[in-house]
């Protein structure tokens, strides 16, 4: 019960945020017009708690609402977690949210700190050199590689030969 009121609200406050931001002055309307309008009684919309943490979150991640993928991805972390049976009112709800946000979308966040507010280690990959340390015996040029030879009119054989040169002297 309480995952389908956090869902509610949630969605809620989605339908609010886009409403505000579709927002646009009425136009005034003379003062006859306004005499001649009635006005029917409209329903009283229905009081939807504050969830000052949820509210909190949203203003951290000024990505939610403008991202859309990133805000769909959110929204299925929310529908897993609580049908995981995580409080969506409680910190470890929000920080699971915030850890794999971190996790999926890297670029998108401060990337020295992680969210305890502790500096991240970064992780480093060991590789291969990228090059040999014995040049290649053959040289086959790249398309661009040729057409600037043409462009230039040097023959083939002999651009192969300096880029070769080239690959020697940087080993």
């Amino acid at each position: 019960m309480q995952v389908l009121e956090a869902q509610d609200a949630l969605t809620n406050a989605n339908i609010r945020k886009d409403k505000m931001a579709n927002l646009k002055p009425r136009k005034e309307v003379p003062l006859q017009t306004r005499k001649n309008t009635v006005q029917s009684p409209q329903p009283a919309p229905q009081q939807v708690p504050r969830d000052e943490k949820a509210e909190a979150w949203r203003d951290n991640n000024s990505w939610f609402g403008s991202d859309d993928e990133m805000t769909a991805f959110a929204l299925g972390l929310h529908t897993k977690l609580t049908k995981e049976g995580v409080d969506p009112r409680s910190d470890d709800y929000y920080g699971k949210i915030n850890t794999r946000m971190r996790e999926i979308f890297p670029g998108q966040f401060d990337s020295g700190i992680d969210d305890s507010g502790e500096p991240r280690k970064k992780s480093s990959t060991v590789v291969a050199p990228a090059t040999r340390s014995i040049a290649p015996k053959k040289i086959r040029l790249t398309e661009s590689q040729q057409t600037i030879a043409k462009r230039l009119g040097v023959p083939l054989k002999q651009y192969a030969e300096q880029v070769a040169e080239l690959a020697r002297k940087q080993n």
